[in-house]
Parts: C-alpha cells; sequence; structure tokens
C-alpha cells in the first residue's frame, strides 16, 4: 500500500525529486481525492497540493480554504445555513463534513479553522491510525493518505463517524 503524508510530499517538492504540475483554476470536484494545505509549508508559490482522479498530483496557488469559498460559490444554493442548521440540530459543535449530494468532502479539523486538509469521503474504504494521524485507506485499499488530527484520535475518529452518519 502507498502511503501519502503531507509532509512527506512537501519535502520531495522543495527537493524537485516531486514535480506535480501546477493547475490554474482548480476547482474542487467528485474527482478530488485529497487536497493539503501547504501555506506556511516553506513553498514559494503553491498553497495546496491535490490528489485528482482524472489529473493525477497537482499544485494550486489557492489555499484549501480559498478552493472551499470557490466551491460554496458555485453552487446553486448557500450550503452553509443548512448544514449549521442540520449540525445545530444534531448537537455537532463544530463542521468537519461538507455534504454537496454525490459527494462529501471531510477535514479532521473543523472547515471554518483556516488551513485545512480535505478527503473526499466518497473515496474511502477505511480509517484507522497511523504514525500518530488519520489514515485514510482509498476504495482500492492500494492508497493511504494521512491527515493531521488537531485533539486526540478517539475525537477524530467520532468527528469522521459523525460526519459519514450524519451528513445532511
Amino acid at each position: 500500500m502507498r502511503v501519502y503524508d503531507k509532509k512527506q510530499l512537501v519535502k520531495l517538492i522543495s527537493e524537485e525529486k516531486q514535480c506535480p504540475k501546477m493547475a490554474q483554476n482548480y476547482r474542487l470536484s467528485p474527482a478530488t481525492i485529497v487536497a493539503y494545505d501547504l501555506t506556511g509549508l516553506g513553498l514559494n508559490g503553491p498553497k495546496s497540493l491535490i490528489l485528482d482522479q482524472e489529473q493525477g498530483f497537482l499544485l494550486s496557488t489557492a489555499s484549501t480554504s480559498s478552493l472551499l469559498r470557490q466551491l460554496l460559490a458555485s453552487c446553486p444554493f448557500d450550503l452553509w445555513p443548512l448544514e449549521h442548521l442540520a449540525y445545530d440540530k444534531l448537537g455537532l459543535r463544530d463542521q468537519h463534513v461538507l455534504s454537496l449530494g454525490h459527494y462529501a468532502l471531510f477535514s479532521p479539523k473543523a472547515l471554518k479553522s483556516g488551513r485545512v486538509d480535505l478527503i473526499a469521503l466518497q473515496q474511502v474504504r477505511s480509517i484507522r491510525e497511523l504514525d500518530g494521524q488519520m489514515a485514510f485507506v482509498d476504495q482500492s485499499g492500494c492508497r493511504c493518505f494521512l491527515l493531521e488530527y488537531p485533539r486526540t484520535f478517539a475525537r477524530a475518529r467520532k468527528a469522521a463517524g459523525e460526519a459519514i452518519a450524519h451528513m445532511p
């Protein structure tokens, strides 16, 4: 199984051992598998690293927060109020998932916390802890994406479970 870790990927990019192409005007979509926020990690130019099912690894000058805002702006109706209402009714404190009908994006950190890494839940087979991070195994079982969680793994896994079980 191939494990993708943001820190390792940043190191490979900075050493020019891996050179993903720059994506002009990338938009999050059902083809997005994972999006890592690179803001403040010492790379000049790119603010996010994206793995897209069709285009492979891409770099973007937009942060993941900007990509989320663009996605929400392109929706035919405003999702945030509806999702906030659903989260309030379910008694959930932080929003970790954005449900878009046929796909959903999850972050171990609350979506409004700024620098967030995103994973597409429809691409995930299982979740576990690996090297102190959340490990999301893809549907094929061949790839694993590591995302840092802000508190304990138990709380992060609970947030993932709630996100999956209660997606509005």
